[in-house]
């Protein structure tokens, strides 16, 4: 099966099912991949795919630097997201 066919399957299989929100997030992360592969485009993407044997991240517009700023970027994103509930720094001993 060609990736077109794949993911026109795996589409249909999505909204067949019923479950909006996980087909509109494959919808979205479709649409987010192919926004970064636009000619002359500024968006860049990495995917990063784990199966539980094998880690695989691919990019669009990146290079291997750029995926790791990118994926510090997100780590820093993250963590600040996290702390901005966690208490003031005093209250822990």
């Amino acid at each position: 099966m060609n990736p077109i066919e794949m993911v026109t399957t795996i589409a249909k299989h999505l909204k067949d099912a019923g479950d909006e929100e996980v087909y509109g997030s494959f919808a979205r992360m479709l649409a987010l991949v192919a926004a970064a592969h636009t000619p002359n485009g500024e968006a860049k993407c990495v995917l990063i795919y784990d199966d539980g044997d094998n880690v695989i991240t691919m990019g669009a517009n990146v290079d291997s630097v750029e995926t790791i700023e990118l994926c510090n970027q997100l780590k820093e994103s993250v963590m600040k997201d996290i702390m901005s509930s966690a208490p003031p720094k005093e209250m822990f001993n």
